[in-house]
């Protein structure tokens, strides 16, 4: 019962993860237009976002006293909780990643 649950939480948390472009670790700012397809599969992901929000921040705590000891705790809080939470409330409808930039129109 125990192995079967963390080999869920070990494959929901890695399949949260094919998500993340590799874009996503510079600080490079990406113009985009999300279509109004990727907008309403976006709207119907965000419940599974939340699902994987909720579970990396379990698995922040539960290994947050093993990452004070290893001395990554920031480290792992981004990856576990920031992220996920950004990606989850912050990242705009149908945008690929969570560093959009919008231009106002130069009038």
């Amino acid at each position: 019962m125990f192995r079967t649950s963390i080999s869920a939480l070990v494959l929901i948390f890695s399949l949260s993860l094919i998500h993340i472009p590799a874009s996503a670790a510079t600080n490079d700012v990406i113009e985009e237009k999300p279509t109004m397809g990727s907008m309403v599969g976006d709207l119907l992901l965000r419940p599974v976002y939340l699902g994987v929000t909720a579970v990396s921040t379990s698995v922040f705590i539960l290994g947050a006293p093993f990452s004070i000891l290893g001395g990554n705790f920031g480290e792992s809080f981004n990856v576990l909780v920031a992220q996920p939470l950004s990606t989850t409330f912050f990242r705009c409808l149908g945008c690929k990643d969570n560093t959009r930039s919008t231009k106002k129109a130069k009038q």
